[in-house]
């Protein structure tokens, strides 16, 4: 059994029916319900539903015609406009009236009613050619300039240093030139210089970033092989660029730094950094050291052996804290210092002795034991054989002088008081160079610290580049 129609169903059919009865916005309701009576889906609504419907319906026709007469009356429209493009006599300046007399007789002409319409549309026309000629105009333009753009790119003589009137001499009389405003051509070619002078700029930024990327690659392998060679104690503090490169000079990571296009630091320069590293870490050891000996009470002069110098270190608990590699160099520079200062004191010994020497009365038969119980023992820091030799090169030395044969030991000692109150006169009249001289020779016998501090600044400054 069908089920009953709901209430919108039964709308939708008497709806359709009354369209199945070709029914137009030009019926009346009783023309509409006379024409459905004899029809089954008369009965599924009642009366005043049936009204509704066919009102809505009605409505519903009169948009669709007012629709279709829009639609048929804006086809009329299109046909009158292209009519007139059709029409090749009407030209820019044609007039209105003109134009009208060459179409009145095609049919397109009579779809539209009343020449104020007509001249609305022709209006619109010239308003549509015009914009046609304009899309036109700049299509060609844009086909022209993308057609001498495309001759750019296949020309490989134009480069970035290419001048424009160069390459118009030389392709001038080119087809391409006709297809193109001459404006238009000079800026496409200045466009497509630009964007060569950029590409340019871009492959220098990406061979710049590459060699710098290379470079610093370099580096870093070339530091990897000092800290191969520091740690195996191939490199000290006392290394020199000249010996070490003799160790290196077939080794890549080297020859790598070497080559032309690597730049930054040079090999000697990173080598040289690790051995300011060093240095620094070398005299903060030397401190220490120091300090140690001063602790424990060893005093290292040309006697002390390098092995006493350890053990004497050795048991202190910052021993631990120093680097083996550097002892022996610490050990050799307070060594060379102290046999420096031993040195320096025995030549102010022998220079004192000597002027003493000079104060006694000595002859020519004066022999050096008769000489020597004059003589004061403290201060003197060389042996009686040294004493001896000078006292003999002293004779040896009095003896060229004039006086010295002829005098006897009071006259001798008469000349001698009077070479003393001479000199004494002498010192007083010097000039402000013998000044100077005095004052040069007091700073250098300064004292053992302010040695101390000379000698690390000079081992600074023995480093110098290969």
């Amino acid at each position: 059994m069908d089920r009953p129609l709901t209430k919108e169903e039964a709308r939708e059919a008497f709806r359709k029916l009354l369209r199945e009865k070709g029914m137009t916005s030009t019926w009346s309701q009783e023309q509409a319900l006379q024409e459905t009576r004899d029809d089954p889906r008369w009965k599924l609504l009642k009366m005043g539903e049936k009204k509704q419907v066919f009102q809505g319906l009605m409505s519903e026709l009169r948009r669709e015609e007012r629709e279709e007469k829009r639609k048929k009356e804006q086809k009329a429209e299109e046909d009158f406009i292209q009519l007139l493009f059709d029409c090749k006599e009407i030209k820019k300046h044609t007039t209105f009236r003109e134009a009208m007399t060459l179409i009145s007789t095609d049919p397109r002409y009579l779809l539209i009613v009343g020449d104020r319409e007509r001249e609305r549309l022709y209006n619109e026309f010239i308003d549509q050619r015009a914009r046609r000629e304009r899309d036109e105009s700049r299509k060609r333009r844009r086909e022209g300039m993308e057609g001498f753009r495309q001759f750019l790119e296949s020309n490989k003589s134009v480069t970035v240093d290419t001048q424009w009137r160069t390459f118009n001499e030389q392709h001038g009389d080119n087809p391409i030139f006709s297809e193109i405003d001459k404006l238009d051509s000079l800026t496409v070619f200045m466009e497509y210089i630009k964007e060569l002078e950029s590409k340019d700029i871009e492959k220098l930024k990406q061979e710049k970033l590459e060699r710098r990327t290379r470079s610093r690659k370099a580096r870093e392998s070339f530091r990897h092989l000092l800290d191969e060679y520091w740690v195996a104690r191939k490199i000290n503090v006392k290394t020199r660029w000249k010996e070490f490169k003799q160790n290196i000079k077939n080794d890549p990571r080297f020859l790598n730094l070497q080559e032309d296009d690597v730049e930054g630091s040079t090999p000697a320069e990173l080598f040289y950094d690790l051995i300011e590293d060093l240095e620094e870490r070398y005299h903060k050891e030397k401190k220490r050291v120091k300090e140690i000996l001063k602790e424990v009470q060893v005093n290292v002069n040309a006697q002390v052996s390098y092995e006493t110098f350890v053990e004497a270190i050795n048991k202190h608990e910052n021993y631990q804290l120093l680097d083996e590699s550097n002892l022996k160099f610490i050990y050799s520079d307070l060594q060379d210092k102290a046999v420096r200062v031993e040195e320096k004191t025995k030549k102010k010994s022998k220079k004192k002795f000597l002027s003493t020497l000079k104060t006694l009365k000595i002859t020519k038969g004066s022999t050096w034991d008769q000489v020597k119980g004059s003589l004061p023992a403290e201060n003197i820091t060389f042996s009686e054989k040294e004493q001896k030799d000078l006292f003999e090169e002293h004779l040896k030395k009095r003896a060229m002088e004039d006086d010295f044969d002829s005098t006897s030991d009071e006259e001798e000692g008469a000349i001698h008081e009077r070479r003393r109150s001479h000199k004494k006169e002498r010192r007083h009249s010097r000039s402000s160079n013998s000044k100077k001289k005095r004052d040069s020779d007091r700073r250098r016998e300064s004292d053992d610290s302010e040695e101390d501090k000379n000698d690390d600044d000079s081992n600074r400054k023995k480093r110098r580049y290969v």
